[in-house]
């Protein structure tokens, strides 16, 4: 919990942003808060489990975790490994990202990155491609495909995440996150092809929302 402590001590109304995601369920019927939900999936990767199951699992109804959780935000229990899914799937690229740049105008005013400039006046962005979602079944007119070598098709959807880091690449904070996926009239492509689409995209949004800032790719 160490990691979150200082998060909050550099950070302490990032959790007050969690609440600027839309949530279009109707409220009355939410066991779950969108809140609640963001917040668990956040502890997820800082305690670094491998799989959504195994944190549920673990902390789901465990009095000692939720007292733990509870002295940064009112948690009434861990969701469950559906309701996880269900809550988060609509949570867009476009409300993750402004989360993400008012943290960094945060930082900047503070001017805690100046000594982690490139050449003194370069913000340096790392790009690197991720996996989002992997199914044989449920597909849409964006998913990328792989054949497997059972013969199987897997409809994916992926990420490219642009984070900025220093030269000796001891830290990594997201900046940005684009979609990688096939345009829906396409019906030749490879994925290649999408995350290299992505990767301009990114570059030139990057530009776009952060004026202010002058980047190394």
């Amino acid at each position: 919990m160490k990691i979150l402590k200082f998060t909050s001590q550099l950070l302490p109304n990032w959790l007050s942003e969690l609440d600027q995601v839309p949530d279009g369920r109707l409220q009355s019927r939410c066991k779950y808060s969108m809140k609640e939900t963001l917040f668990s999936g956040i502890m997820m990767f800082l305690l670094r489990y491998r799989s959504l199951r195994s944190f549920t699992l673990e902390h789901r109804g465990n009095e000692l975790s939720l007292d733990n959780f509870s002295c940064f935000i009112s948690l009434s229990d861990i969701p469950d490994e559906d309701s996880f899914r269900y809550i988060l799937e609509s949570v867009t690229t476009d409300s993750v990202n402004l989360i993400l740049k008012k943290i960094h105008q945060r930082l900047e005013r503070q001017k805690i990155l100046d000594a982690e400039k490139f050449f003194g006046s370069l913000d340096l962005l790392s790009l690197d491609g991720t996996g989002q979602l992997s199914s044989c079944k449920v597909n849409c007119e964006f998913c990328l495909t792989r054949n497997s070598s059972d013969g199987r098709t897997h409809f994916m959807h992926g990420q490219l995440l642009a984070s900025l880091t220093n030269q000796s690449g001891k830290y990594s904070m997201p900046l940005q996150f684009e979609p990688i996926q096939k345009d829906s009239t396409q019906t030749q492509y490879s994925k290649n092809d999408c995350e290299l689409n992505a990767a301009k995209d990114s570059c030139k949004n990057s530009v776009l929302n952060f004026q202010n800032a002058i980047f190394a790719f």
